[in-house]
């Protein structure tokens, strides 16, 4: 899971970092602190869900960043084209973005492309 600083947040909302701060001691927005400094962290799921309660615009962005965390992605590795493809079928109907490789060479490339959520071998 990736997380925004307060900084971040601030950019995308147009607002000032403070407010930011101001939002997570509320606890309208979750975050947690890092240790030491004390820093915070807003995963970006939990900042969409923010956004949306609030009516906040949602720029390019963070609608690139909505769409991934709706839509897990599975990467299907298997030399038979037939298997890959009777998979993708089952999970497409779950609303489960599938990635296909038909070798260990191709399956590294694209998870790393890809990062995602579950691999089948």
């Amino acid at each position: 899971m990736e997380y925004l600083t307060t900084g971040n947040i601030a950019k995308q909302l147009g607002i000032t970092p403070r407010t930011v701060i101001r939002y997570i001691k509320k606890g309208v927005l979750k975050s947690y602190k890092l240790p030491g400094r004390g820093n915070n962290r807003v995963a970006k799921k939990d900042f969409i869900v923010f956004c949306k309660a609030n009516a906040l615009p949602l720029t390019n962005e963070t609608a690139v960043i909505e769409e991934a965390v709706k839509r897990p992605k599975v990467l299907i590795i298997d030399d038979d084209i037939n298997v890959c493809k009777s998979i993708s079928r089952v999970l497409k109907r779950q609303y489960i973005d599938t990635i296909i490789a038909q070798d260990s060479f191709q399956a590294g490339a694209l998870l790393y492309e890809h990062k995602p959520q579950i691999m089948t071998l």
